[in-house]
């Protein structure tokens, strides 16, 4: 079904502390995080990368658009 309305995007900050931990290790934790809310999709969380511990993740040959 779609809608008369446009989409419509809203980065705010995140309300609350967010982490993410895989296994034991935490693999980011931020005060600083933001959230994307897209009309007719979930939320996006975006981390500062000085709060992503980098050394943990390793490249992909995949992306977005």
């Amino acid at each position: 079904m779609q809608t008369n309305e446009d989409p419509k995007v809203v980065m705010r900050p995140a309300p609350h502390r967010l982490r993410v931990v895989f296994g034991e290790q935490t693999i980011a934790d931020s005060a600083q995080a933001l959230v994307m809310d897209e009309t007719d999709h979930p939320p996006v969380y975006y981390f500062p990368m000085s709060d992503v511990r980098m050394d943990l993740l390793e490249p992909t040959d995949l992306g977005s658009t």
